[in-house]
């Protein structure tokens, strides 16, 4: 069974057990095989949300980050135009800025309302779900080894998602680079990425 076909066979799964890992070195094509091959394979019957953990350095910011392209993910589904749901959202924060700035010290306590509200993150009220629609979600993680949190604590948020939540996710990532990461953090208390694996 070549790659394609094995991400399939899992993303069709009923229920996965864990996630996939996609390897391979840097530059060698791992996404944009996820964005254009396996995303073309899928398009009628998945969808696909990629979040890049380069940078990433907070579990915290890892959720943000599912709950946001889940979000816009889920407007570009309900609406006919593609795009819409990532300038639907930056539109909405924007305002919500505006908001905030405008309302300080105006409009007596119905400034006071305003800001308050205006001050919420809509982060807050996503609920990250297995499907959008009639479709399944399919969760990649890239670029594992490019975080900056330990790679013990990353799979264990990503764990949440496929065991807890039971969304398919495929984790890409150079492994060379992870087992060389945790070679250097690698305590005795620590588990070893091996185990993990």
């Amino acid at each position: 069974m070549n790659t394609l076909e094995e991400l399939k066979y899992y993303c069709n799964e009923k229920q996965p057990a864990g996630a996939i890992m996609l390897t391979g070195e840097w530059g060698c094509g791992k996404t944009y095989f996820i964005e254009n091959e396996l995303r073309k394979e899928l398009e009628k019957t998945h969808v696909i949300i990629r979040i890049s953990l380069f940078g990433l350095s907070s579990i915290e910011s890892i959720k943000n980050e599912v709950q946001l392209n889940w979000l816009q993910s889920y407007i570009d589904e309900k609406s006919e135009t593609k795009g819409l749901g990532e300038k639907g959202i930056k539109t909405l924060q924007g305002l919500m800025n505006v908001a905030n700035e405008e309302t300080k010290n105006k409009f007596g306590p119905v400034g006071f309302i305003i800001n308050k509200l205006s001050s919420l993150d809509i982060v807050d009220f996503i609920k990250v779900a297995p499907t959008i629609g009639n479709k399944k979600v399919v969760l990649v993680f890239d670029d594992l080894e490019r975080s900056s949190l330990s790679t013990n604590d990353m799979l264990g948020c990503i764990n949440d998602y496929c065991e807890n939540l039971h969304i398919h996710t495929i984790v890409v990532a150079n492994e060379e680079y992870v087992k060389l990461k945790n070679s250097y953090k690698g305590t005795n208390k620590s588990i070893k990425y091996e185990t993990i694996k």
